[in-house]
């Protein structure tokens, strides 16, 4: 399903989508960008772009791909001039968040694309529970030179909400040692090559094992799978698929950002800023003790209201009084502590009877 500009709204309120400008002057503002079923994105200051000397290249120097390469910073209304045909790497400037109850997509804005400008996002597809920065390969098809600045409204991003949470998330397949694109901070031309003899060791071993675990899991959740044999090869075949379809990566572009990549607005800037960090900093510098108490209220008074005979709801209620009382000590381990066990179950209901304060300290907190 594709989130319309309420379902955005929403998803925003409760930090299930997050979307940060790490410039002051430049903050990300909801009321604008958020458009009918998409949100409009700008362009970051960093620009890298293929040195002008450069008579040829042999694809078997890729390894010494940086040496070809000049890096630029914008400052602010500083402009870029794009010459016909030519190619420039940059990046989205909003840094972002995306829920593992989603995934989206970046497209180029018409009135761009109308200039003869492509804005090809090296892959536009963005799993869930992606951080970071999207990287942006733009090319001037025109005959006459285009001139673009930093923070200008380039793209769009559309956002899709999933039938359910991945079984393994995005976050976890990224920490493969495969991955020569994990933690990558600069915007970059394409890797095409990949070390096919590095020997990943127990990294790799014990990130499989995690896999199967997951996928084992997964299959004794369903009675027709309970038979050992039956069962057993249908963990070995599900990640023996899996591992074989992380590993065909030579050729693939894997735009996968680590949120450390947050602070990439200057030359000397943040380089390890994160994304939770400046979430952080900017919106919850301190928790909000006495509304989660006060929210905690409301939602102790909707269960008791539920007509039925199902014990959960006076475990709920139970649980519920307990991280109030820690909220009254002021004590966020113990909230934390007593979260863990209870904590889908109470966001949800957060969510229904529109308790955002709470909702928002588990997402934070608990990493929904």
């Amino acid at each position: 399903m594709q989130l319309c500009d309420k379902d955005i709204f929403d998803a925003l309120k409760y930090g299930e989508l997050i979307f940060l400008g790490l410039n002051k002057d430049y903050p990300f503002v909801p009321e604008k960008q958020v458009q009918p079923a998409s949100i409009d994105l700008r362009l970051g200051n960093r620009f890298v772009r293929f040195k002008t000397d450069i008579n040829s290249f042999d694809i078997k120097n890729i390894n010494t791909i940086n040496s070809y390469l000049d890096e630029l910073f914008l400052e602010d209304k500083q402009s870029y001039t794009i010459y016909p045909q030519e190619v420039i790497y940059c990046h989205v400037y909003e840094q972002m968040s995306i829920g593992n109850r989603y995934s989206a997509r970046i497209e180029g804005r018409s009135r761009v694309a109308r200039l003869g400008l492509s804005i090809h996002c090296t892959g536009d597809y963005i799993n869930p529970g992606f951080m970071g920065s999207m990287p942006l390969q733009i090319v001037n098809h025109n005959y006459f030179p285009i001139t673009i600045y930093p923070y200008m409204p380039i793209c769009q991003i559309i956002i899709y909400e999933l039938t359910q949470e991945p079984l393994i998330s995005y976050a976890e397949k990224s920490t493969l040692p495969t991955n020569k694109y994990y933690n990558e901070t600069y915007p970059s031309p394409s890797i095409l090559s990949c070390d096919e003899n590095s020997n990943y060791g127990m990294a790799s071993q014990i990130m499989e094992e995690k896999i199967r675990v997951l996928i084992r899991g997964y299959n004794e959740s369903f009675p027709h799978n309970r038979e050992k044999n039956s069962k057993e090869n249908r963990i070995t075949n599900l990640t023996q698929n899996y591992i074989e379809n992380i590993n065909a990566m030579e050729v693939s572009m894997r735009d996968i950002y680590n949120a450390k990549q947050a602070g990439i607005q200057g030359a000397n800037a943040g380089q390890n800023a994160t994304i939770y960090q400046k979430y952080n900093e900017g919106l919850s510098i301190e928790t909000d003790y006495e509304a989660i108490i006060n929210e905690i209220i409301i939602i102790k008074k909707h269960l008791k209201n539920i007509d039925d005979n199902d014990d959960t709801n006076d475990i709920l209620i139970g649980e519920l009084t307990k991280i109030s009382h820690a909220a009254e000590e002021k004590d966020d381990n113990k909230m934390v502590n007593i979260l863990k066990t209870c904590a889908k179950e109470i966001y949800d209901i957060a969510k229904k009877v529109g308790c955002s304060v709470l909702a928002k300290y588990i997402t934070y907190k608990i990493g929904f």
